[in-house]
């Protein structure tokens, strides 16, 4: 399945330090404590679990932990 590498394992937007003029640009990457070897696919896993959907029900946004602005189509 790939070979290993190093993860984060926490891997979300509260967890980025972006450039202040320039938001989409990461300037440090926070909270390595849970950090080991595996498929660099899990920190994209973990990314998209904060995700919510439009079409989720309303009391999915309660469990929103990074900021939702685009509605998506």
């Amino acid at each position: 399945m790939g070979e290993n590498a190093i993860i984060h394992n926490d891997f979300k937007l509260d967890n980025i330090v972006l450039n202040e003029k320039k938001p989409l640009r990461i300037l440090g990457i926070l909270d390595w404590e849970m950090a080991t070897l595996g498929n660099p696919l899990m920190d994209l896993g973990n990314s998209l679990a904060y995700w919510i959907e439009k079409s989720d029900p309303p009391d999915m946004e309660r469990f929103a932990l990074c900021p939702q602005t685009w509605k998506g189509p």
